[in-house]
Formats: structure tokens, C-alpha cells, sequence
């Protein structure tokens, strides 16, 4: 038994008022006949059918063609929630991609009850690269016949699952499609011209950190989740916003790939993978006003977005439809880095288990391991952070919104000898400033006094391990309990240190921004826009170097250079002044003393934001430090967001523009950038 209601439908002429479907919540009977009234359906096309329910989840399924016809049924999930759902109908052949304009499903509620759970997007899309991934087994049996079964094979080992799930993707790719496609075709269905605004008052008009939302950003709300509890945002129903978890690859050319979504099959976020947080491309603009500046975002190009952001543009100069940023701090395997979940993070301190120095000269060979177009973090990639706070929160005190691991700077001496143990006892007011699942070292110093972390015995009884709890011991003394490889003893010379966090310590965070326990008591990391951040180290750009040069005062200043090549990447200050680009403006002197960031000036060609004015406080202005030394000559590292220690200065706009550039410490990491080659894009006249 179907119930057929039959439409027209239009692909070249939109209706002044969508066309309205009527229909029932929780129903299973009925079908769709649309007909195109003003296109031809090309030999060959195949239909699919994209329904947006109201709460925003989305149901993706495929038509089929009838004539100049699309006939499909109203599954349980379209109609799983009452109200108004907006459907589209998307035509494919070949590379080209045509849409219908959108009609409306109006569904009354069911007098049966609620209806079955709906469906959240991410689980759909999940389901619908799983499809892919059935698919390409089935081409893979026909074309190679070396995958007879997926689930035996899942049984044998791990190693075969990922050995077939490589094969799926390359099964996919080899016919013409896959999830690179996939992931066009959604992000194209989402783009609706729409400007998201923030406009932040300059210093000198209010010293206030909090903007003023405008165009498509007026009434927008979000709020960072903690733990499991989610926190409002209003942006995951705009496509501009929609992020998904990935593993990503860079070619030898410098063009970025999706290899694997999560949720699909050969998909990992442990070992030797590089796992990434991809989106659609966007374009920005920045409009300097007298007294203010506006910050323009969006998923199209238009008058107030006429700037790609740096990561959609490939290396030859087209534009992608997505772009990628590392998910994770690089943490070290077999001597190369990946951005991949569960270790400490690769750093440059003595420890055994540290691995390799980060540093901008040490990432070049480091990262290059991997391919000569990998790169650490790169300036572009902490914009893109600094530009969603912006945007999403309208503020450029990133620390009201969420601290990061930044005032979490502990050591304390081991009160009680004891053998073969994994825990120190401190004093209950000690162990109450320590959170359990953050990460700790500890070491036996002896004779030594010296407790920078920097040195091996400050982690010879344990190297970054995690806290399982803390328990009263007595009435004067708690326990404080690591998941050590193995027992220790202890002596009142043991010291136990916070470290900074693992790699997917907010992976349980729910939704796109929060930090798993506190957003504000700057113990916790966090992540925005899916991308983990401030675990409690620096983070060192890898394609950005200063060079101290005089000053129009006199003062030694320091001029940026961005690299666009990671190929090209050096260590040779000539070099980087004849290859490198030169940003448009200077960091001003602070004469080895701590000074608040009042002004940023974005250098819109090479998507950078350089400190320019040291007048704010810790609550004004951008609320984050900046500190230059007083060397006249030399060249130094961007080291971004802050350590343990850095208390109010720390946040997205901080800079400590002191290190020399193959400085490493354990409070320095970065990420394994895909972004390190991007090319240069030239609008169209």
C-alpha cells in the first residue's frame, strides 16, 4: 500500500512560496512523485533526495528517475519529527551537480505518540559514507576479487580491517567518487550566501573585549559545553559551521585529502594517522572603520567576504570545496609525528619518552618526514581559531569563553616514603589542586633542587602519566593515584609535576566547543570547532619566523615572515627574506616585560594576526600577553597560546616572541599541519 502525492517541481525558476507537502508524523506509507517542469533530466543522472528536518538533522537518501520524474518514499526518519522539513532534490552526472529548489514537508504530529528517536546529522552522514564503503567492497570484489567477506575478515585481526577499509577508499576513489565527492556535494547543498558579522571597537573607542554581533550573526548564541553537558549554539545548523572528524593525507604536490570520515570503515584516531577536523571552505573580510573593525564571514564570496580563507585555496590556485586543520597536538611514533589520539605530546625536554625536539628549525626535518609538503601548525591555522572566537562568541577575550589549560602549574614533594607504588601523598590542600584525568610526571630528584620539567629526573618514575583519583589517606594527607607502567618507590625527595594534557582529552566533550570539566578555572583544555587547543604547552608556528630588525624609534622590533611553501621551509635567515612572504606590520618592543595585546593587525593576503598595540589589561582590549626581549639582532619563534603557567597572558592572541627559532622545551608543541602549501588565488575580474 503507497499513498502517492504527485508535485512539480522546478530547477531553473524559484516559486515566491516553497511548495508544501502535506503528511503525517511517524507514517511509512507514502511516496513522492515530483516532476520537473523546467529541465530535462539528463540520460544517466542519478537522483538523491535531502531532507532537513526541523530540528536541522538531515535524512539523505537516493530517487529514482521515472521519465522527468523523481519518485521516492517518506521514510520514518523524514517524518520522525513534526513540524516543517525543507527538501531538496539533487541531480548528479558526471561531475556536474544540479539542484531542485527546495519544497516543504509539512508534518503534523502523530497521535500514535512521539514517534521514533530522530536521528542526529553526523549519524546520517556516518550511514551514508558506511553505504559508500558497502559500495566499494562490492566494486572491489568485481574488479580485484581479493575481499570476499568484511565482517570474517573484521574477526581475523585489526591489521585486515584497516588493510580494507584502505582498500574501500581506494576502491572508491579508483571509480570516481568517494568521500571527497561526498563531502562537496553536502558542503554545496549548505552555502547560502549568508554574512556572519562581529564588529570589535578599537581600544581607543572602547576598551571593552565584547563585539556586537551583525548581519546573519545578530541573535546568534553559543555557549561551550562542558563534559557531556552540551551548551547552546545556534551555528550547528548552518552548513559554514559543520565540521566532521577525519583521518587526512598530503600528496606530494601539497594538495590536502580526506582519506576516511569517522564512522567509516578504515577510519582511526589512533596510531600512525593524521586525524583532522574538515569543513567547508569559507571566504572572510576585515573592514577597518574609524572605530572599529568588523570581522566578515561566510560560505560564499561576496562584497564583504572577497578573501578565501588560506586553507581553501590548493597549491595551484583553484579552490577547494573543504579544508582540514589537525585535530591534535603531533605526538611522536617510531621517531615521526602524527596528530593522532591518547600520547603525550611530542616535545623537546629530556625524557626518554619526549621523543623529538619541536621547534620552527626542528619541525622542518621532523615534519618532513612525513612528505615535503607537511608542516607545524601554521599561522593560518591558529587564524581560523582566532576568527571562529571572533565570530561565534563575539569577543576577543578568548579566556572568558574558555581558559584553556593555562593556570595549572604544579609541583609538590612526596610527603611518606613508600615501596612499589603508583602514587605520591601530598597534603589535602596540595592534592586538591590537581584534577583527576589531567597528566602528571614523576621523578626522584635526590641531591638535585633544580624542578624545571625540562630535566630527565623530573620524570624518572614516571613520564606523563594520567591521574585515576585522589583519596583521603588520612586526616592531614590524600593519595594521589597515576596509571604508571609500572610501580615505583618513593622518597621526600620525589616531586610530581602537572604536565600538559593528552592528545583527545575533549573528545568527550559534547558538541563543537567546551572543555571536559571547567571552561573558566584553567585547568582544562579545550576544543572550538572540533580543533583541540591550550592543552597546557605552547604552540609553535611552523611556517612563521621574526626577524629583530631597528625600529622607526629606535627600538628593536620584529619583522614576520610567512612561509606559503612548506617545501621551502629553513633555517637560513637570507633565504627567508628572498622566499618567504614579509607581513605588512611590525611587533612592537616590550623591553623583556609583559604587556596586553590592545591592537591586532590582520594581514589579509597572508591570513595572520600580529600584535601592533600593548595598552589593554588582562579584561580589555585582546587580554593576552605579549613579551619581546631586548636582543637588537636574531631571529625568534612564534610561540602561540601559552604554557602551564601563564595565567591572564596566555589565550589565543598570545605571543612570546622570545625563544630563538630552534628553541624546545616540554611546554613547546605543535600540530602536523596539512596547510603548509597553499597557493595563491587571483580573483576573477
Amino acid at each position: 500500500m503507497k499513498a502517492v502525492k504527485k508535485i512539480e517541481i522546478s530547477v531553473l525558476h524559484k516559486r515566491t512560496m516553497p511548495l508544501a507537502v502535506y503528511t503525517m508524523q511517524g507514517d511509512t506509507g507514502r511516496e513522492i512523485e515530483c516532476t520537473v517542469v523546467d529541465w530535462d533530466i539528463p540520460a544517466g543522472a542519478t537522483a538523491r533526495v535531502w531532507v532537513v528536518k526541523p530540528s536541522k538533522k538531515v535524512v539523505y537518501i537516493d530517487g529514482n528517475i521515472m521519465e522527468n520524474s523523481v519518485v521516492f518514499s517518506l521514510t520514518n526518519q523524514m517524518l520522525a519529527e513534526p513540524g516543517v522539513a525543507i527538501c531538496i532534490i539533487e541531480f548528479a552526472s558526471g561531475d556536474d551537480v544540479v539542484s531542485s529548489f527546495p519544497f516543504n514537508l509539512c508534518i503534523d504530529g502523530s497521535a500514535r505518540g512521539d514517534g521514533i528517536p530522530s536521528e542526529n546529522e553526523s549519524t546520517v552522514l556516518e550511514g551514508m559514507f558506511e553505504a559508500l564503503g558497502q559500495d566499494a567492497i562490492k566494486t572491489l570484489n568485481e574488479a580485484k576479487a581479493q575481499v570476499h567477506n568484511v565482517q570474517t575478515a573484521a574477526a581475523e585481526s585489526v591489521k585486515n580491517i584497516e588493510t580494507i577499509g584502505k582498500a574501500q577508499v581506494d576502491a572508491i576513489k579508483e571509480a570516481g567518487g568517494g568521500v571527497e565527492q561526498a563531502l562537496s556535494n553536502y558542503f554545496a547543498l549548505r552555502r547560502n550566501g549568508l554574512v556572519f558579522t562581529t564588529k570589535i571597537y578599537k581600544y581607543t573607542t572602547s576598551t571593552s573585549p565584547v563585539g556586537v554581533k551583525m548581519n546573519a550573526n545578530e541573535n546568534m548564541v553559543c555557549e561551550p559545553s562542558v563534559g557531556r553537558a552540551k551548551g547552546r549554539d545556534d551555528y550547528e545548523r548552518y552548513g559554514l559551521f559543520h565540521h566532521f572528524t577525519c583521518n587526512f593525507s598530503v600528496d606530494e604536490n601539497g594538495f590536502n585529502h580526506v582519506d576516511a570520515l569517522e564512522g567509516q570503515t578504515g577510519f582511526t584516531k589512533y596510531g600512525k594517522v593524521q586525524v583532522g577536523e574538515v569543513t567547508m571552505s569559507a571566504w572572510f573580510g576585515i573592514e577597518d572603520t574609524e572605530d572599529a573593525v568588523l570581522y566578515h564571514y561566510s560560505d560564499s564570496q561576496t562584497e564583504l567576504t572577497p578573501h578565501p580563507m588560506k586553507e581553501s585555496i590548493n597549491p595551484d590556485g583553484t579552490l577547494s570545496p573543504f579544508m582540514i586543520h589537525a585535530k591534535y597536538a603531533a605526538v611522536d611514533i617510531d621517531g615521526m609525528p602524527y596528530s593522532s589520539k591518547g600520547l603525550a605530546p611530542a616535545n623537546g625536554c629530556q625524557a626518554a619518552q619526549a621523543k623529538n625536539p619541536v621547534s620552527y628549525t626542528g619541525m622542518i626535518t621532523y615534519m618532513h618526514k612525513l612528505g615535503g609538503h607537511y608542516c607545524g601548525t601554521t599561522s593560518w591555522d591558529l587564524f581560523y581559531r582566532q576568527l571562529m572566537m571572533i565570530i561565534k562568541y563575539a569577543t576577543t577575550h578568548s579566556q572568558s569563553i574558555m581558559a584553556g589549560c593555562t593556570s595549572y602549574s604544579f609541583q609538590n614533594m612526596n610527603l611518606v616514603e613508600e615501596t612499589g607504588v603508583m602514587r605520591v601523598v601530598l597534603t589535602k590542600a596540595q592534592a586538591a589542586n590537581y584534577v583527576v584525568g589531567s597528566y602528571v610526571s614523576i621523578g626522584e630528584l635526590g641531591a638535585e633542587t633544580n624542578k624545571d620539567r625540562y630535566y630527565e629526573y623530573m620524570h624518572n618514575l614516571a613520564y606523563s602519566v594520567q591521574i585515576t583519583k585522589i583519596e583521603d589517606v588520612d586526616d592531614t594527607n590524600a593519595a594521589i593515584y597515576v596509571d604508571a607502567p609500572e610501580a615505583f618507590d618513593t622518597t621526600l625527595t620525589t616531586c610530581i609535576s602537572t604536565m600538559p594534557w593528552h592528545t583527545g582529552s575533549t573528545d568527550e566533550v559534547a558538541g563543537s566547543d567546551g572543555s571536559p570539566n571547567s571552561n573558566t578555572n584553567g585547568k582544562n583544555p579545550y576544543k572550538i570547532q572540533g580543533i583541540e587547543t591550550c592543552i597546557g604547552a605552547y604552540e609553535v608556528l611552523g611556517n612563521v619566523v621574526m626577524d629583530i630588525v631597528t625600529g622607526a624609534d629606535g627600538n628593536p622590533v620584529r619583522d614576520v615572515y610567512v612561509c606559503e611553501n612548506a617545501s621551502i621551509l629553513t633555517g637560513t635567515i637570507a633565504t627567508v627574506k628572498t622566499t618567504y612572504k614579509k607581513a605588512k606590520a611590525q611587533i612592537p618592543y616590550t623591553a623583556a616585560s609583559w604587556k596586553y595585546i590592545s591592537e591586532e593587525t590582520i594581514d589579509t593576503d597572508l591570513g595572520i594576526m600580529i600584535p601592533t598595540g600593548v595598552s589593554a589589561g588582562s579584561a580589555t582590549g585582546f587580554a593576552d600577553g605579549l613579551y619581546t626581549d631586548t636582543g637588537t639582532s636574531g631571529q625568534r619563534e612564534w610561540l602561540a597560546l601559552g604554557a602551564l603557567n601563564y595565567g591572564a597572558f596566555a589565550g589565543l592572541w598570545f605571543l612570546h616572541a622570545y625563544y630563538g627559532w630552534s628553541a624546545v622545551d616540554w611546554g613547546i608543541v605543535s600540530g602536523v599541519s596539512p596547510n603548509g602549501t597553499r597557493g595563491e588565488w587571483q580573483a576573477v575580474a
